[in-house]
């Protein structure tokens, strides 16, 4: 093994690698101006890998984003991210939250959405809670695609899972959680007719 690894760990090109080939996808590295990306599957769902760089004026952080696009039928929309100091004074100010009823959920996660009997649904199914909990840092949320999937393969209504998380995910365990979340809330969409591959 190299200094390089010994010191710093497997690179990025070396967990990504690994999880595209879990995941039945392929890596593609980015060269000069590009990023590294992962197209993989969970199940008929797509699941896309890159990163990005969000300036905030005299510098720029690298972000990590996973992303599936799926026909949204029902319009559905929520954004979910774990509970923090903020998120009490938010909620003394009004910030409307779909609580499940489950103590363990409602005191890590905040769930804003359109629909709360579907969101309560789906967040409250055991395998979606499984893989959420095992996932350290989360926003997750749904996105109007906006054209970045458009193909013939989808129709009018394609929307995205989107999750980002600042740095570079390198761990292997995170991803995959990440990986078997996005699956696991797509199959509970399905189930709703919420949304398709």
């Amino acid at each position: 093994m190299g200094l390089i690894k010994k010191l710093f760990g497997p690179s990025r090109e070396d967990i990504w690698s690994q999880i595209a080939a879990e995941y039945d996808g392929h890596f593609k590295k980015g060269g000069f101006l590009k990023t590294d990306k992962v197209r993989a599957f969970s199940g008929e769902w797509e699941i896309y890998l890159d990163h990005f760089a969000r300036s905030t004026g005299k510098s720029s952080y690298p972000y990590t984003r996973i992303r599936a696009p799926f026909a949204n039928q029902d319009n559905l929309y929520f954004k979910l991210y774990r509970e923090g100091f903020f998120t009490g004074v938010a909620k003394y100010f009004g910030m409307q939250d779909i609580q499940l009823n489950n103590d363990e959920f409602d005191n890590q996660f905040v769930l804003k959405g359109n629909d709360e009997f579907k969101l309560s649904w789906i967040f409250d199914s055991t395998e979606v809670k499984r893989h959420l909990y095992d996932v350290d840092k989360i926003l997750l949320e749904i996105k109007d695609g906006e054209g970045i999937f458009k193909s013939r393969r989808y129709e009018e209504g394609l929307d995205e899972l989107y999750f980002e998380r600042a740095g570079i995910i390198k761990d292997l365990d995170q991803l995959r959680a990440v990986f078997n979340l996005f699956g696991a809330v797509l199959e509970k969409m399905t189930e709703l007719d919420s949304g398709y591959a």
